[in-house]
């Protein structure tokens, strides 16, 4: 599953994350030819939490953040 960096304080009214930030746009760019609408990602704040989510392309990427599958991270589950 691909893995998107998210900031969860930049939503939109509709409480979708906005994937517009420089570490959004980082992520983003590395996997462009394979995002697509509707499709699951995990969201995650670095070395804090990941939530499952969906994609949704409006104007910009954006994601409905599933929250009921929130893991907190440690340090050694982001090391790679």
């Amino acid at each position: 599953m691909i893995r998107l960096y998210a900031d969860f304080n930049h939503r939109d009214e509709q409480g979708r994350v906005l994937l517009d930030t420089v570490g959004s746009l980082a992520d983003i760019k590395k996997y462009e030819h394979m995002l697509a609408e509707d499709m699951d990602v995990m969201l995650h704040m670095e070395n804090e939490f990941e939530v499952q989510g969906k994609l949704i392309f409006d104007e910009v990427w954006r994601a409905i953040p599933d929250f009921k599958t929130l893991r907190y991270l440690s340090t050694s589950d982001t090391e790679q």
